[in-house]
């Protein structure tokens, strides 16, 4: 019975290491699957970061455009005003001139009926 008592409990030992053995790979196992996942969002987050890096850069050149055509609207702003102005003196110069016009032909027309009259006397 000694024996037999002894040999159960050498079984029961065994059976108890075999139970750690299963319970250490299944350990093992999930700690390779954590370490997987870690690798894997670690992955993900620099392939993010790359992506907000990038889009950082895009936005910075957005920014530069913008600022760029804002320039270039101011510009053409006060070109619209100088050619406003040009067109307003232009605009008076040929009133002056035409007014000038009308009356060097009125003086033409009288220096005519001066001349007319003359003859004819």
């Amino acid at each position: 019975l000694e024996k037999e008592a002894h040999n159960l409990e050498k079984e029961a030992h065994n059976r108890e290491k075999e139970a750690g053995r299963v319970e250490a790979d299944a350990a093992k196992r999930r700690v390779e699957t954590v370490r997987d996942e870690a690798e894997h969002l670690e992955s993900q987050h620099r392939a993010l970061s790359a992506q907000v890096e990038q889009a950082q850069a895009e936005q910075a050149g957005l920014e530069q455009t913008r600022k760029a055509l804002q320039d270039e609207n101011l510009e053409a702003a006060e070109l619209r005003e100088n050619v406003g102005r040009e067109c307003a003196g232009l605009t008076a110069a040929k009133e002056r001139l035409s007014l000038e016009n009308t009356a060097e032909q009125e003086r033409l027309s009288s220096q005519r009926e001066e001349v007319t009259s003359l003859q004819e006397q």
